[in-house]
């Protein structure tokens, strides 16, 4: 009976001891998979950690770089403005007069003059775009300059007696060219009005008005200064003496002299001449010798 007994109680003790195994062993296997799920959430931290590192450690590098190659593009740029050639700025002709009904080209002509050697430079072969705004409408003439720094844009035989604005550049790299002008058609009717020239202060001269828009103005240049030596007549815009082209042109003037001993009077007379640079010659006499000029017939059309 006693070793019945034991035996139950053996058994007892090895299923308790199998238990508490089993136990142990269901813990451990707990343990080793909540270990093993840390792992990879270990390591995606590790990964975050690192872009956000590698980013915020490689910004500060980009953004050097990215200076440092804006700098270096600027530094390139700007030697290649130092080392680039200047643009070569010509004067520019482009405004002229004439006659209503009149057969003549308007012409636009490019030159440029040094006073250290009193030559002219005219420039060939210039691409230009010259604009002609006629009425509501604009005319684009697409042209190129001859030798003689001209190019021939159109006839104004048809064109009515007014102002036409003109727009010069060109699409030639090498150049710089924006100008504006001015085609101007005077009437077919001509005028006519007397002066008496009169010492001034600022020698003999006369002035009047005209078509109460301009000044006529008559003078005698005795000694070749700003003006070659000679009488003069020209007309002036009023509001705008030494910009505008004037209201009036003078077609003809005949200059009265008078003698300074024998008072014996004397006629010269000029007239309106083509001029090969400027379109027109002024209205000029040469003085006469012994004589000074007293009065000026001047005929004249408007516009």
């Amino acid at each position: 009976m006693k070793i019945k007994n034991i035996l139950i109680v053996l058994s007892l003790l090895i299923l308790v001891l199998l238990c508490v195994g089993c136990s142990f062993a269901t813990q451990a296997d707990d343990n080793l998979s909540i270990d093993d799920a840390n792992v990879p959430l270990e390591a995606d931290n590790t990964a975050s950690d690192l872009k956000e590192n590698t980013s915020s450690s490689s910004n500060p590098a980009q953004t050097n770089s990215t200076t440092q190659t804006a700098d270096n593009q600027n530094a390139n740029s700007n030697k290649k403005q130092e080392n680039a050639p200047k643009k070569i700025k010509p004067d520019v002709l482009c405004d002229n007069g004439f006659v209503h009904k009149k057969s003549n080209t308007f012409k636009v002509k490019l030159w440029s003059y040094k006073e250290s050697n009193k030559k002219f430079t005219y420039y060939k072969n210039v691409k230009l775009t010259v604009k002609v705004k006629i009425g509501k409408k604009t005319k684009v003439f697409n042209v190129k300059t001859n030798k003689k720094g001209e190019a021939k844009i159109l006839n104004v035989k048809n064109l009515k007696v007014g102002t036409y604005k003109v727009t010069v550049t060109t699409p030639d790299k090498k150049y710089q060219i924006k100008e504006k002008g001015l085609i101007v058609i005077y009437g077919k009717a001509k005028k006519v009005t007397t002066v008496k020239l009169k010492k001034t202060k600022y020698g003999i001269e006369s002035t009047k008005k005209l078509n109460k828009k301009d000044l006529l103005y008559v003078f005698y240049e005795p000694k070749d200064r700003q003006y070659d030596k000679g009488v003069y007549a020209e007309t002036w815009d009023l509001k705008d003496p030494l910009g505008a082209y004037s209201h009036s042109m003078i077609t003809k003037a005949k200059f009265t002299f008078k003698n300074k001993k024998t008072g014996k009077l004397i006629t010269k007379t000029a007239k309106l001449t083509k001029d090969n640079f400027y379109g027109w010659k002024q209205i000029k006499v040469s003085p006469v010798k012994g004589y000074v000029p007293v009065k000026a017939k001047v005929w004249y059309l408007t516009r």
